[in-house]
């Protein structure tokens, strides 16, 4: 394997309009980048942990992941490869928190929550590892996410959907938490609207992510385990 090898994807053009923000941001959690043509294109980069470049395949599904999280935002830019990832955007300011979406591990599961460990689970903050995970994170059957106001629509598999229902057809009472790289974003309780393994989690400020950022994370899955850095210890 080359270390000068260059995979590149183009520019694309991006119809969703959605906020890219997090929270702490300066602009509202509806806010759209418009991109400016007086600004210089500006470049996010992220190297892997371990210095070296990994795999071929772990560099051709960074990309998409990539890729999937700005179409989902609805940015154009250009992905590429070379000792590192690059992620030139067009027109737009630097910007920490596109920065956080951009190359946030992305790893979401789906917990349990039974009433008596309800005030355990904060929104912002990793929940108790005793709690018992439904839709486990490298298992790929959370699908995607869209925005709805101040929630996200999680979109499952098949497989996925019926492991739910199964779940949530023997668990009434309980509560479901959707968590993504070890920070609690929301909860529902499990009631009729969630019993066909659909779910709809709000978002609220104390996740520190506006919805568009979370659907964007969960949009192409998670970033391949040779991008992914450290996570930072929840409190």
């Amino acid at each position: 394997m080359s270390h000068g090898r260059r995979a590149t994807r183009w520019p694309f053009a991006l119809a969703l309009g959605v906020s890219l923000l997090g929270a702490g941001c300066s602009a509202g959690p509806n806010a759209t980048p418009t991109p400016s043509p007086d600004l210089e294109p500006t470049t996010y980069t992220l190297c892997p942990p371990s210095g070296e470049l990994p795999a071929s395949t772990e560099n051709e599904a960074a990309i998409s992941v990539i890729e999937g999280r700005l179409a989902t935002l609805g940015i154009s830019g250009q992905v590429t490869i070379g000792s590192c990832l690059d992620v030139a955007l067009e027109g737009t300011p630097e910007d920490d928190a596109l920065r956080a979406v951009l190359f946030g591990s992305g790893l979401a599961s789906i917990v349990a929550v039974p009433p008596t460990r309800a005030a355990e689970v904060v929104v912002g903050l990793a929940p108790p590892d005793e709690l018992t995970t439904v839709v486990d994170p490298n298992s790929g059957a959370i699908a995607g996410a869209t925005v709805e106001g101040p929630a996200v629509d999680v979109q499952l598999s098949d497989a996925g959907a019926a492991l739910l229902s199964t779940w949530t057809m023997s668990h009434a009472g309980e509560a479901l938490a959707l968590v993504i790289d070890g920070r609690v974003i929301g909860s529902v309780p499990i009631d009729g609207t969630n019993a066909s393994g659909g779910l709809r989690i709000p978002v609220t400020t104390e996740a520190g992510l506006t919805p568009a950022a979370v659907a964007a994370l969960l949009a192409a899955g998670p970033l391949p385990g040779d991008w992914r850095q450290p996570e930072a210890p929840q409190g």
